[in-house]
Order: structure tokens, then sequence, then C-alpha cells
């Protein structure tokens, strides 16, 4: 990826100087802006060689320059994490030499040689140390990357896996001007600390930052250096020389370039400017230079290049060029790996994502080589394809391998756009000219587009794939559409918006991906053994109910690292633990004050509440340290807010977007604000009393979970579900108990079906629904379209459907993590939930005939759709719906309930349930998540309900298919086989209860084949 380095020498900052220094900073601000306003803002880093004020030992002066720069910079977008330093004469205190005189020239005299001045700097000599204590103090607030605060010599850093930089210390003789002293070829360089650095570093481009030129340096410094240089590194900056006519030089022999920055003041009339380097992969591309002018603003810097575009061009570009090619290889693999990047000290790792041309998971044996697609394949013959996933899936990983590996293959180049960086359809060329003059390509090298982060909930969205397929009418556009989760199983498998997209689904991960995910991790970072690793973290992923994806294993494994013995029992508690790595990490430099977690969670929990309340995610850096200090102030909290903010940057928990800042992820939001809730009773009101927690359920689940006894949570819910089932009972009107499944058996006739269409039609037309599904009841075989769709609109919008799910989702999560609540009140809130999703299973029995016959409902909020083959008839579809209503209500709230400890709660409730429909759910979601003694509640039930009853049937085809294809360990499936040869006896001898020799009789032939990788 392309990174820009901004090149700054000699300011001599000073006191009262606005008609000289102030019209040329204000004037110097306005061109960064303007310059790299096109360009991504993360890739921009600034580099001051030196001289920063005019006197050092004016503490003033670098308060005073750092709070102008600072808050320039910010704005612009280059925060402290970009920012580069090292010292120059003007920064060393000539009061402190004129102290220390004698000592001070008396070392210097004594003409060290380069083992000799090594030994003696490393001993921390003060003399040399001290003189530099005003500039050290300002170099920890201003900048990430500088010579440290250890002895001053210099210091090696990776920017990244491309680029390294050395910050040198040219200035430890320096006599800072005392005494007219001139410092030239007597200043001396500390070189082992750099050759160590040099052994170490596996950086392609190296950059050494210093402020004086080789020639001030005395003659072993010189000698040693220039060797150094030469073999070295590629780009060597320096400043100090004012009136120099070369500002850089082109090594023929070596890939080295050396440019010495032109001053940025010296006085208004002279010769000023500024410089910026381009660096892409590992080749500097070019150097353009700003200047000066008596208009007083900055132009194009001809008199500094020597060329009429103000540009030096170190490496020209063309896509024909071996060079070119392998300098966009080397981007593309950089981009990717940036993305997977999700914890600043984590492997990259990367598995081949499980793509399917269906969100339908089949328990029919055949159906999985039909569903997956090659991804190879997609990419030798692409062509316009929708790819949604949930959030957090890895679409964004996704859109750079496709890139990737297309230029790899078959040299195909794919352009990438972030849908959330275009702020409008006017702003779409703008983007894409961007992205061309970071790859240096034009448009007609490009063979296809790649949009990434793209929602159809977006204002202009759907405006903006229309202009993107318009204007590029021969590229094929792959889209990367992000839904919700809610939404996933119910999207449609084909999008016409402009033009015919096919579409694809990205999947969560099977159990033989999560395993190569787990083997490469532990390969670059040993955790322990894979198998054991293994089984934790498939049983964290089911007891946190969280997706199967590359997000979730890597932060799993990120926590093993350290905790590998202890198993979170909630995401709030597996949160708490990812960030308490993250703010104990031995990164933060040793001069910043580590943050307390729970002070960090407080204040950021106070930042969240504010963001709720505003409807919004992003924000400054700004913004986020003033509300921040201004809260800690009025908490009395000592905490350096800039410190939290720079931990939660670097680990990609706040990420930049477009010149401002963002949670990746937007439960984290909701985390910290569950945080907030606990402390702050205003806030938890806001958010329980007016029914806010109904948009996004996370606030709940990570509330309960903090610390697992929140009766004030499960109070209010229980009342909020109860009204809002009321609501629906009432609208609907479908009586309490209907069952039409008491006429289904195992092998219904014809006469048992009609019995069970007879049921629903009568309580449909006795209900309150609507004319118009009551019609559709009576006369199945008219056929409805647009008024069918209005319809299904208004029961979901009058009957507070949609409302009513989020609550069953927010309360399931609430029960879920409530382990030391009141039992009573856990057993009122789950038969509130069981009682909601009888209202649910009751609203689809009545649409029924309508998904018969239309195959696919779309309306405001929620899609019901069939997917697979229903049958041909209209009875056939009919019948086959009515079966798969049980699994779909369950699965509503099935991964939001259900973790291990709630099993005794569940089965409580099975024993001492009366209705046949939410016993018979309860017993299914038992077979989903098989939590302890499982198979004994089971195999009771299986005894109990008659051996040609659907629900019977039902429990046959769950443990099938689950045998078949779900994570299970060898005691689950050992469980599996005796229960589904115990249905199999029972059937076949008539016996309720058959015993072991008769279920031993059962041959393994109805044991279905597994269907996942183990």
């Amino acid at each position: 990826m392309k990174k820009i380095f901004i090149h700054l020498s000699d300011l001599h900052f000073r006191k009262n100087s606005e008609e000289e220094q102030g019209i040329v900073l204000n004037a110097f601000f306005k061109d960064l802006q303007k310059q790299f306003t096109p360009y991504d803002n993360s890739q921009i880093y600034l580099i001051f060689s030196g001289d920063f004020v005019q006197a050092g030992e004016n503490k003033d002066l670098y308060m005073k320059f750092f709070d102008l720069f600072d808050m320039e910079l910010n704005r612009i977008g280059i925060s402290f994490n970009q920012r580069i330093c090292v010292p120059g004469n003007h920064d060393v205190s000539q009061k402190y030499i004129e102290n220390k005189y004698v000592e001070h020239e008396a070392v210097i005299a004594h003409n060290l040689s380069e083992i000799d001045f090594n030994n003696y700097i490393h001993n921390s000599p003060k003399i040399f140390t001290k003189k530099f204590f005003n500039y050290i103090d300002f170099e920890k607030r201003y900048a990430k990357f500088g010579i440290s605060d250890s002895i001053l010599i210099g210091k090696g850093w990776d920017v990244d896996e491309n680029i390294g930089v050395y910050c040198l210390n040219t200035a430890l003789f320096s006599s800072g001007g005392y005494k007219d002293i001139n410092d030239k070829n007597r200043l001396v360089v500390e070189t082992r600390n750099l050759n160590k650095w040099l052994f170490g570093t596996k950086t392609k481009i190296k950059i050494l930052v210093m402020h004086h030129p080789l020639e001030w340096l005395n003659e072993w410094s010189q000698k040693e250096l220039r060797k150094l240089i030469q073999s070295n590194f590629q780009l060597s900056l320096s400043g100090h020389v004012h009136d120099q006519s070369v500002f850089h030089s082109l090594n023929e022999n070596s890939m080295l370039v050396e440019c010495s920055a032109p001053p940025l003041l010296t006085n208004k009339c002279d010769n000023l400017g500024y410089s910026y380097i381009t660096i892409d992969g590992a080749r500097i591309l070019d150097i353009q230079y700003r200047q000066w002018t008596k208009n007083h603003n900055f132009v194009t810097g001809v008199n500094f290049s020597n060329t009429d575009d103000g540009k030096v061009i170190i490496n020209s570009s063309d896509i024909g060029t071996e060079d070119h090619r392998q300098d966009i290889s080397e981007y593309l693999i950089s981009r990717k790996n940036e993305a997977l990047r999700s914890f600043s000290s984590q492997p990259i790792v990367w598995v081949e994502p499980v793509l399917s041309r269906t969100n339908y998971v089949s328990i029919n044996n055949g159906d999985n080589s039909e569903r997956y697609i090659d991804l190879s394949d997609f990419l030798l013959n692409p062509k316009s394809t929708i790819i949604k996933a949930p959030p957090q899936f890895g679409l964004t990983c996704l859109a750079y391998h496709i890139a990737l590996k297309s230029w790899e293959l078959n040299k195909f180049l794919w352009i990438y756009l972030d849908a959330k960086a275009i702020k409008s359809v006017l702003h779409l060329e703008k983007v894409i000219k961007r992205e061309l003059k970071l790859l240096s390509v034009q448009i007609k090298d490009v063979h296809g587009i790649i949009l990434d982060s793209w929602t159809n909930l977006e204002k202009d969205s759907l405006r903006l794939i229309k202009t993107l397929s318009d204007s590029y009418l021969n590229l094929p556009i792959i889209i990367m559409h992000t839904i919700d989760d809610s939404k996933f199983m119910k999207e449609s498998p084909t999008e016409t918006i402009s033009r015919d997209f096919e579409v694809l689904f990205l999947m969560p991960l099977t159990r033989g991906h999560i395993r190569k995910v787990i083997s490469a991790y532990n390969s670059e970072r040993y955790i322990g053994d894979e198998d054991k690793i293994m089984m934790k973290v498939v049983t964290d992923l089911e007891v946190l109910n969280i997706h199967h994806t590359p997000l979730n294993c890597i932060t799993l494994l990120k926590v093993s690292e350290k905790y590998f013995d202890e198993s979170p029992v909630n995401r709030t508690k597996l949160l708490e633990m990812v960030l308490f790595l993250l703010f104990n990490t031995d990164e933060i430099p040793t001069y910043k004050t580590k943050p307390d977690l729970k002070d960090c969670e407080y204040i950021l929990g106070k930042f969240c509440e504010n963001l709720i309340k505003e409807r919004r995610n992003y924000f400054s850096r700004e913004e986020f340290s003033q509300e921040l200090h201004v809260f800690c102030s009025e908490k009395l909290i000592d905490i350096e807010v800039d410190v939290v903010f720079d931990i939660l940057y670097t680990n990609n928990i706040i990420i930049s977007r477009d010149s401002q800042y963002s949670f990746r992820f937007a439960y984290w939001i909701y985390y910290f604000a569950a945080q907030r809730m606990h402390h702050d009773a205003d806030f938890a009101n806001y958010i329980m009393h007016e029914k806010n927690y109904a948009a996004y359920p996370e606030i709940i689940e990570f509330y309960t979970g903090i610390d697992r006894r929140r009766d004030d949570a499960l109070n209010i819910l229980i009342l909020d579900i109860r009204k809002v089932c009321d609501e629906v009972y009432q609208k609907v009107g479908l009586k309490d108990g209907m069952n039409p499944f008491q006429f289904l058996k195992w092998s219904s006739s014809t006469e048992n079906f009609e019995k069970m269409q007879v049921e629903i039609k009568e309580n449909v037309l006795n209900s309150n629904l609507p004319t118009a599904v009551k019609d559709r009841h009576a006369d199945i075989s008219y056929d409805y379209s647009k008024p069918f769709d209005q319809g299904i609109h208004k029961i979901l919008y009058e009957y507070s459907l949609l409302v009513l799910i989020q609550m069953i989702k927010a309360s399931s999560r609430a029960l879920r993590n409530s382990d030391y609540v009141n039992p009573t009140t856990k057993r009122e809130l789950l038969t509130e939930i069981m009682r909601s999703s009888e209202q649910l299973s009751k609203v689809l029995f009545a649409l029924t005939p309508l998904l018969a016959s239309n195959s696919n409902a779309v309306f405001e909020g929620i899609h019901f759709m069939l997917h697979g083959n229903f049958g041909d008839t209209l009875d056939i579809r009919i019948k086959k719906i009515l079966q798969s209503i049980p699994y779909n209500v369950v699965n509503i709230y099935n991964n939001d309930l259900f973790s291990p400890k709630i099993g005794p709660l569940l089965f409580e409730q099975i024993e001492n349930e009366t209705n046949e429909l939410k016993k018979h759910e309860l017993i299914l979601m038992l077979i989903y998540n098989r939590p302890k003694n499982w198979k004994v509640h089971v195999k009771k039930y299986a005894e109990s309900v008659p051996s040609n009853s659907f629900y019977l049937f039902n429990v046959l085809q769950t443990l099938t298919s689950e045998y078949s294809y779900s994570f299970a360990s060898p005691v689950e499936l050992n469980d599996m086989k005796f229960l589904i040869k115990m249905i199999f006896a029972k059937k076949q001898y008539g016996i309720n209860k058959p015993r072991a020799d008769k279920i031993i009789k059962i041959p393994n032939s109805v044991i279905p084949d597994r269907k996942v990788d183990d």
C-alpha cells in the first residue's frame, strides 16, 4: 500500500513572530490539507528532522509548538501514531551546556574512536542526555517514533511489515550554538544499536532520519555511517543546511535516495518549503516539493526539484513493466494482510472462505456438492456478483483476497472501493481516480470493480450501484453486501439492480476451516495441543452463541494465548478478557502511564452513551479527547486519554475512516454502553424504560453479563415482552392452544392433512386478521401479487411482529447471562419467551398458504422465504411449510437463549410445560445444543409421544440432521445414534419404551453419514 512521508525540518519555532512564523505556518497547514485530501490519511506520515524550536532550553516554546502542530495535524488526520522526529542542534539547551561546559568539551576533545564512543555512551552519561530534557519531554507527547527516552542515541522502528525507520541522534556532541562553537566535523553517532536494528528488522524499505548531513560528522562517523546507509537504506533524510543548492541525490549504484529538507522557516523572504516522498510496496516512487512564494502561499516546488512539475521521479510506473507488476502484487498483499490483522500482536491467518450459492442448509444427502463454489473457478470467469454476509463475517478480507488472487492467477486487476468512503454518488469518480492513482494505472487497465461495505439501508445506496453499473458497463462488479443477521437466512438468491447479479453467501466456517485457522495460528504463536485448542474454541463459540467466523476464532485464540485454561461463559467476559490483554501489553511506552482497565471501561461508557443517544458512530480524535478529558475532570479520574485512544486504535477497535474515526464493530459501543448502564441509573433507565434496547439487544446481553444478577433488567423485560405479546395476541386473535400438529402424523393420510388445514382455516377465519389473509385461506388458489405483499407488511407493522422478535432476542440474551438472578424471575421470563414463540408460530400458520403459493414474501424489516424443494403441488408445499415451522421458530431465538448453564432451567420448563407445541420446541432446542443430561430428557419425551405422531417424526428428523451436520463430540454422536435407533425401535415394534434388546436389533444403516469435516 502506498505511503506518503512528509518531510519537514528547521522550523526554529519562536515567540512573538506572527508576522514571520505565523504567516508561513498558516499557509503551510492549509497547503497540507489541500495536498492530502484525496489520500487515505492513515497512510500519511510526517517526518520532522530536527530544530523544532529556536532555543532548546525554553520549555514554553515546545509547549506552544505542540499545541499548534498537534491540533492542526490531528485535524488533517496525521495522528500521534503517524509522526516521526529527531532532535537538531537548536533542540539542545545552551544553558545546560553553559553550566557543564568544561566537562562537555573535555569528553569531545578526547576524540573517542567508534568502539570507545559506543562503550562510553552506553553508560548513559548525563552530560550528553540532560541537554535534551525539554526536547525528550516534547517528543513523548508529540510523536510515536523518535530517539526514545533511554540514552537518546537513536532507535529503530518498524512502521509496518514493509517500511522501517531509524531515528538517529546526530546532535549528541552538539554544543547547541553556545559560544558560537561550530559543530561541523566534531559530531559523532552511535553505531552499535543501529547495527543491531539493521540485523533484526525484516522490512524491505529502510529510512534513516537524522538532523545533520554526513559532512557534519567526524571522520570515522562519516565513514561508518556512509557504508551502513549505502548498503542498508533506501532513503536517507536530513535537514540543517539552509543554503544548499541540491536537495536530493539519486545513487546510481544502489537504491539509495538522499534527501535534505529545505528549511520550513528561517525568515519569510528566504527559500522555504517542504517535500513529501511516495513509497509504494518496496519502492520509492517520487519526491514532490512545495515552496513558499512572495505571495505568502505554497506552490509547486520547481526551485527544489529542478523539474517543471516540482516532482522528482525515482521509479517510473507502467503496468507492462515487471517492476510495476511486482509493486501491484506487494500492494495487494500488504492491503490484505492489513485487513486480516484484528490485533496488533496477532499472526496473519487466512483460510479459504465458505462461499455458497444459497444460504439454505439442506439435510438431504447430495445437496452439498451443489451448494459450495470453488473460489478459484469463480475468479477465472468473473461475473457481476453480490456476496452477502452478516457483519464481521470477513467480507472486506474476502474483497482484498479476490483482488489479490485475480492478479496472481491471471493478472486481472480489480480496483477496490469502500462504499462508506463514498460520501455521495457525485463523489464516486473522485474515489475511483484516487484508487487508480494508488495503483499507478489507468481505467483501461482495470478488469473489474469491487464495492465493499455496501448496504441497501443507506441513503442513495441503490443509486450508487446504478451509477457504477451504468458508468462501467463492460466491467464486472462485485458487491460486498453487509446485511443484518436476522435477515441473512431470508435473503433472495437473485438480485437485479441495473444489471443481473449472481448472488453468493459467505457462510460460517465449517469445523474443518476452524481447524485450519487454529493450526495456522498455533504454528506462529504456540498455545497448546491442537485437538485441545480445537475443542475449546468450538465449545466457546457455542457457549457464547457467536458465529463461526475467522474474527471470532482469532479473538478466542488471542485470549487463549494467556488464558488457555479459562472458559468464558458470556461475551461480556470474553470482551473483558480481550481488553485486559490490550491494556496490559508491553507495547505501551514506558513513559506512558498504563491505564486501569476498569477506569477505561468507565469513561468509554460515557462516550458511547453519547454516541447512542445521538445515533451516530463517527467522531474525531479531538472530540474523543475533549469529551473524556472533561468527564475525567468531573469525576476526578487521572487517566491519559490519548493513551486509551492509541491502544484502541492500534488494535483496530477504533479505526480511521475518511478523516474521522469509528468503532470498527458496533458491539464495542454496546459493550461500553452496558458498562455505563451499570454505573449510571439515568442511562440504564433511558435504555430499559424507553424500550431502546429493542433496537440493539447486544446492550442487554452485555449489561446482564457484567455480574449475571441483573434482576432489574429481567423484571422490566418480563413486563415489556408480555405487553407486546398481548398486543399481538389481541390483534391477531388466534386462540391459545391452536395446534394443527395434532392432526399431522408420521405418515399422514389425506384425511389427516385436511383436518389440519381445517384447524388452521377455522382459526384464521374467526381471528382479527385482515380480510386479505382470511380470503387467502378461504380461496388459496387465488393468486395475489402486490396486494399480498402489502397485506403481510400490514400484519407485521400493525401487530408488532418485528418488535416481538427483537424483544424475544433481547430477553433470551438477558436470560442466558442471568445465572444468579432469582430463580422465580428466570422461570417467569422463560415462560414469556415461550409464550411469544407460540405467537410467532401462530402467525406462520396463518401465512402458510401465502408462502406456499408465492415462495417469497418481502416487506419492511423482515423476509419470509422458501429455500429448497417444497414440492410441486400447493398441498404438498403447505404440508412441508407447516412441518418446518417448529425448526424456524426455535432458530429465531435459539442462539440467543442457550448456554450450557441454562440446561436445568430448560429441563424444569419441559417437565412443567403442558402446551404440546411449546414443549416440542424446547425439546428441539435440547437436540440442537445438547447440554449435560440432554439425552435423558429427549429419551423421556420420545417415549411419551405417540409412535405415529408428527412430534416423534420431527424429533427423528432433527436428530438425523444434527448427526449429519453439527459439530458434535464422540459422546454426543453416540447419544444421537442411540436415540435414532430407539425411535426406530419404538416405531417398528410398537413399544413406547423399547428395551436394549430391541434397540440393538435396529441396523446401523438407519444412521446417516456425517457431512462435516471433523
